[in-house]
């Protein structure tokens, strides 16, 4: 990656060769002028038990290729082993899924058989049948899919779009706490969510993703008596939706001064949900990013942006 933070076909870069027993590492470097980019490489070759410049063997890089190529070289690869990943990690929870686009092909609900842990042979399902879904390239209507997230907590969701069968309310104790969590790995476009959800952070700007975090969080979306436990980082009592937001790779023009893990303002203060984040509705912008950070502010989440498939 660049100085640009963006990765371009001129960025410096480290190429790996495996050949036999031997592990061929050239390092490749561009000299741009206004009408040439001249290339320069230097290699180095090791063999046996020689550690590389990062600590590992010919064997332990040759797995690394490998780990690479079967899990990460797709973005939706990556996507998929990082919901795994929060699934197998936190078997706690109940999962329910959906994707942002082709919702009528992968839509996997929490039924109300699912009451009591442990949910293992549930979120096992949920994890296979991600795993094998075909997922087509296609835009980025994030708005829409957090929408949907919040139309199925609140139960005005009924039917489900992968199977056209009804679906039970996933909100079945007055004390449950719900949470969203949204991958993307692009800048969000695609149709406006509901007219109704207006400018629900009261920051001037209508229909963001700021905005559907915060009208699901501010939504009661249960008919159950209100009892839901606060904490030290949410007082609200009714039954609402906190949203997770992770991007992959991709930040925008806000900074955290504090490291608190929210943004400041231009003189040092703390911002809140209705002052200034930026204007998401411009093309492929940085912005956009930072409407993702705005939305889980006003849901009392965690915005993530995440550099590595780790991360």
């Amino acid at each position: 990656m660049g100085a640009n933070s963006f990765v371009d076909l001129w960025d410096n870069h480290i190429r790996y060769t495996i050949s036999g027993g031997s592990l061929i590492i050239e390092s490749i470097s561009y000299n741009l002028t206004d009408t040439s980019m001249g290339e320069t490489i230097s290699s180095n070759t090791i063999s046996g038990s020689v550690m590389d410049a990062y600590g590992r063997t010919i064997s332990e890089t040759k797995a690394n290729i490998a780990n690479w190529y079967q899990y990460h070289r797709k973005r939706s690869y990556v996507t998929k082993g990082a919901v795994a990943s929060v699934i197998n990690n936190s078997p706690s929870f109940k999962y329910a899924l959906s994707v942002i686009n082709n919702k009528n092909q992968l839509f996997k609900e929490v039924p109300d058989s699912v009451l009591m842990p442990p949910y293992t042979a549930h979120n096992n399902d949920i994890v296979q049948d991600l795993l094998k879904f075909d997922w087509p390239a296609s835009g980025t209507p994030l708005r829409q899919g957090l929408e949907l997230a919040g139309r199925y907590f609140d139960h005005d969701l009924t039917i489900n779009p992968d199977t056209g069968s009804s679906m039970d309310d996933p909100i079945v104790d007055s004390c449950q706490q719900n949470f969203t969590v949204l991958f993307t790995d692009g800048y969000w476009n695609g149709n406006d969510p509901n007219n109704l959800i207006a400018d629900a952070d009261g920051d001037s700007i209508n229909l963001s993703i700021a905005d559907v975090a915060k009208y699901y969080y501010d939504q009661d979306l249960s008919s159950l008596d209100n009892d839901v436990p606060a904490n030290l980082f949410d007082s609200a009592n009714h039954q609402h939706m906190v949203t997770f937001t992770v991007a992959f790779g991709l930040k925008g023009l806000l900074l955290d001064s504090n490291s608190n893990g929210w943004p400041n303002n231009a003189d040092g203060t703390e911002k809140t949900g209705s002052d200034n984040w930026g204007d998401p509705f411009c093309s492929d912008c940085p912005e956009k990013i930072d409407d993702l950070w705005h939305a889980a502010f006003n849901s009392k989440g965690t915005f993530v942006s995440a550099s590595t498939p780790e991360d």
